[in-house]
C-alpha cells in the first residue's frame, strides 16, 4: 500500500501486523459494504454520513497541496454510496475520482474505503482501493481546524476492512480551507 509517493515503511509494518489475521476476500475491488464496517453502531435514526472538503500541506511528500472533496452514507440497511474527488500536487499533478466502499465514523472521525474509478494518469498504482479519513472538530471561531489524511492507495480488502471498523489511524493533517460534517 502506498500513498501517491511513499508510505513510511513503519505505517506500512503497522497495517501488516495489525491485519494479519484477517480473511481476504475473493473480489478485491468491489464496492461492497464489509462486514466490519456494517457492524459499527449507528445512531437512532440508523444513518451517518460525512461530507464536504479539506485543503491540507503534506510536509512528508515536500509540502504539496492536495484537496479533497467527499460524501458517504451508510444507509439504516447497511449498504455504502457516496464518492470523492482528490486533486494533489505529488507526481506532477493528479486527479483521482471514486466511490466510498465502506465507511465507519467513531465520535467526530470517519473512516472511509475507497475505489478509484477515474485517475488523470495512468498506471500511477496497482491496485485502485484505497483508505482515507476526515475529522470534525467543530464549528465557529473557538474550533480547531478540521483534519484529513492524505489518501492511500493499493490498499489490500483486509487493511481497507481493518481501517472501516476504526482498528488503526492515520496520521491526520489540518485542513487550510474547507469544512468537514460528521455525523455518527
Amino acid at each position: 500500500m502506498h500513498r501517491l509517493s511513499l508510505v513510511p515503511a513503519v505505517l506500512a509494518g503497522t497495517l501488516a501486523l495489525g491485519c494479519a489475521d484477517k480473511e481476504t476476500p475473493t473480489d478485491p475491488t468491489g464496492p461492497t459494504p464489509t462486514p466490519a464496517a456494517t457492524s459499527l453502531k449507528t445512531t437512532a435514526g440508523g444513518q451517518q454520513e460525512a461530507t464536504g472538503s479539506a485543503f491540507i500541506t503534506l510536509t512528508e511528500a515536500g509540502g504539496a497541496s492536495e484537496r479533497i472533496t467527499f460524501n458517504a452514507v451508510r444507509h439504516s440497511n447497511g449498504s455504502v454510496s457516496g464518492q470523492f474527488e482528490l486533486f494533489t500536487e505529488q507526481l506532477g499533478g493528479v486527479r483521482l475520482h471514486g466511490i466510498v466502499t465502506c465507511l465507519g465514523i467513531q465520535g467526530t472521525v470517519a473512516h472511509m474505503g475507497v475505489l478509484v474509478t477515474q485517475a488523470s494518469q495512468s498506471g500511477i498504482f496497482q491496485n485502485p482501493a484505497g483508505i482515507l479519513a476526515v475529522k470534525d472538530n467543530g464549528e465557529g471561531a473557538g474550533a480547531l481546524p478540521d483534519e484529513s489524511t492524505d489518501l492511500f492507495l493499493d490498499a489490500p480488502p483486509e487493511v481497507v476492512d481493518a481501517f472501516c471498523a476504526g482498528e488503526f489511524e492515520l496520521p491526520f493533517h489540518p485542513s487550510e480551507q474547507g469544512n468537514i460534517q460528521v455525523h455518527p
